[in-house]
């Protein structure tokens, strides 16, 4: 099992609405999802909250290279508009690079080595949005609102 950690650094009023859709939890022998798997969506409420943060636990099964993308959705809690594109979660990890620029985790084996991969969203005064995946940028935009 896989945990998405995401915390949410800039500072708000109300919560945002945070969670992921993916294929899972119908797997075959080899420890592969079935292709006929439904789509699950993950959302856990805050497990905690304060003026500047609120942070969000998703637990999902696996998170796998070569299937249907696991999406991390930041809606507005109210309109449900998206802040940023839906990000896929697996190719955001797999595009982190070290000091040395060498790719941390490029194999579905360097995946399933991780239980956690902690996702850092911050939202700053000019709505511009940078995401981390355990300290390493991978976002950084000004949404289209």
């Amino acid at each position: 099992m896989h945990r998405l950690a995401a915390r949410n650094g800039g500072s708000n009023d109300q919560p945002l609405h945070l969670f992921v859709t993916c294929k899972n939890g119908s797997y075959k022998y080899d420890n592969s999802i079935d292709d006929y798997a439904r789509t699950v969506c993950y959302e856990q409420p805050c497990t905690s909250l304060t003026t500047s943060a609120m942070e969000v636990d998703l637990k999902i099964q696996r998170l796998e290279i070569d299937k249907q993308p696991a999406l991390l959705y930041i809606q507005h809690p109210v309109t449900g508009v998206n802040l940023i594109q839906p990000l896929n979660v697996v190719e955001a990890i797999q595009r982190i690079k070290n000091a040395q620029g060498n790719f941390v985790y490029p194999t579905q084996a360097d995946i399933d080595r991780e239980n956690e991969f902690r996702f850092e969203i911050s939202i700053l005064h000019d709505l511009s949005v940078s995401i981390t995946v355990n300290g390493y940028e991978i976002v950084n935009v000004i949404p289209n609102l």
